[in-house]
């Protein structure tokens, strides 16, 4: 199935509920381990739910769905949504949050979609398809960097825990180690199969969860990359326990080098 172009005109009605929310002067909750929610996200959720029912019978994951009823899934294939990855920086009105849509299947990633509602951007993958990026009008293949004689890009979350410990330790094995910040994990992942940046490293003060990942997991890993455990192991996906381990996103070849 072409799920990108079944799922495409669902995006697009999100998109513009988004923006109209995001240009208001719209409410901003808190859940209980309080990160932010609006009611773009709720609406969104509704929109991508409406869509992955019509197209399949996978179950679905969504965040906000698990965050009130915490519904989990004892299986090997299912949807995870996060209706919009980086909710706190749609609420800063950064521009810097995406639409993360993917599809499991046998516990690992299958299909994903990461679309930037502000920019129009579209990173989207399927396994053995290859990783692309649809920006103005034009559709680019995806592959990670395997230069760093140069040195490398570490992309830190917005708070950047331990920043300086990392650097310190990826500067003894690799130089010089520039660093930047994005908020939303999805385009963080994304940013590394573009090679705006060569790892992110998932710290355990940051919380993640499976539907923050499984998107661009599959984008990054058809573009050469992979998100890898502390064992070197490709990270895995349960449905049952939502959270996820620290991780280091980046290519094979740099991993090896840093690991």
């Amino acid at each position: 199935m072409n799920y990108l172009e079944k799922i495409r005109p669902y995006l697009l009605k999100a998109q513009k509920e988004i923006l109209e929310i995001y240009n208001s002067d719209f409410s901003v909750f808190y859940k209980e381990d309080k990160s932010p929610l609006t009611i773009a996200d709720e609406k969104t959720e509704t929109i991508i739910f409406e869509c992955l029912k019509n197209i399949s019978d996978y179950p679905i994951i969504g965040e906000e769905t698990f965050s009130k009823d915490h519904k989990t899934l004892d299986c090997s294939d299912y949807w995870l949504v996060d209706p919009i990855d980086g909710t706190s920086n749609f609420v800063k009105k950064t521009g810097d949050f995406a639409i993360s849509i993917g599809l499991i299947k046998d516990k690992k990633p299958f299909f994903g979609i990461v679309f930037r509602p502000t920019t129009g951007e579209l990173f989207y993958a399927e396994q053995g398809k290859g990783s692309y990026l649809e920006k103005d009008g034009e559709t680019t293949k995806l592959s990670v960097g395997k230069d760093f004689s140069k040195g490398v890009m570490v992309v830190f979350n917005s708070s950047a825990y331990g920043k300086e410990e990392t650097v310190k330790q990826y500067s003894q094995k690799v130089t010089p180690v520039s660093t930047m910040k994005k908020g939303s994990t999805a385009l963080k992942i994304c940013c590394i199969a573009t090679n705006e940046a060569s790892i992110f490293p998932k710290q355990t003060e940051l919380c993640i969860n499976e539907w923050d990942i499984a998107a661009s997991h599959i984008i990054l890993k058809e573009a050469g990359g992979n998100l890898f455990n502390k064992q070197g192991n490709e990270v895995k996906y349960s449905g049952v326990n939502s959270s996820v381990e620290n991780f280091i996103a980046t290519s094979q070849e740099l991993f090896d080098i840093i690991k």
